[in-house]
């Protein structure tokens, strides 16, 4: 990970990306066992034939695996998400300790730059693709802004679909045990 924050790279190691594809496998199989309202009977793979009261210990064992995965992506996730943030809000909060100092106010993080010597190539071409770079994300700025349907995506949805997922079977597991 970079010292920089950039909204439009993952804020998550491959081990967490894992992590958050294991929880919203084993959540969504928890909304669906919840919404179907039956817990698996048998397991084909073991040929294993499950009782009633089996059936109850094989759901909490379910919600046990869940909360471990969800848990699990909740510490790694917060950690990488707190580094991913970390200069992105130390540049806010140094901005705003400075702008209590009079010496500064907002022009001081103005790009301000000289005139153009027309007589060095260099500046003029530094000017012109500094003027294009501009006028090119004034026109994709929509398109920028879906970054943020992405972000929800990464942290938001594995949150609201883990936590939906273990609400959800431990609340059917409940009443199929009484």
């Amino acid at each position: 990970m970079s010292n920089q924050l950039s909204i439009y790279e993952s804020p998550y190691s491959e081990e967490t990306k894992k992590v958050k594809r294991n929880v919203l496998l084993i959540s969504s199989f928890c909304l669906l066992v919840s919404v179907t309202e039956e817990l698996p009977s048998s397991f084909a793979l073991f040929g294993a034939k499950f009782d009633t009261a089996q059936q109850i210990t094989l759901g909490w064992f379910l919600f046990g695996v869940a909360l471990y995965t969800y848990l699990h992506f909740l510490g790694l996730a917060g950690v990488e998400i707190a580094k991913w943030l970390q200069p992105f809000l130390e540049t806010v909060e140094s901005r705003r300790l400075l702008l209590r100092h009079p010496a500064f106010d907002e022009s001081y993080w103005y790009d301000t730059f000289g005139p153009v010597d027309e007589q060095n190539l260099d500046q003029v071409a530094e000017e012109a693709a500094r003027e294009a770079r501009y006028k090119v994300v004034r026109r994709l700025r929509y398109l920028y802004r879906l970054v943020y349907l992405r972000l929800i995506l990464e942290v938001l949805v594995p949150l609201v679909v883990g936590g939906a997922g273990l609400f959800f079977l431990a609340k059917f597991v409940i009443e199929v045990g009484k």
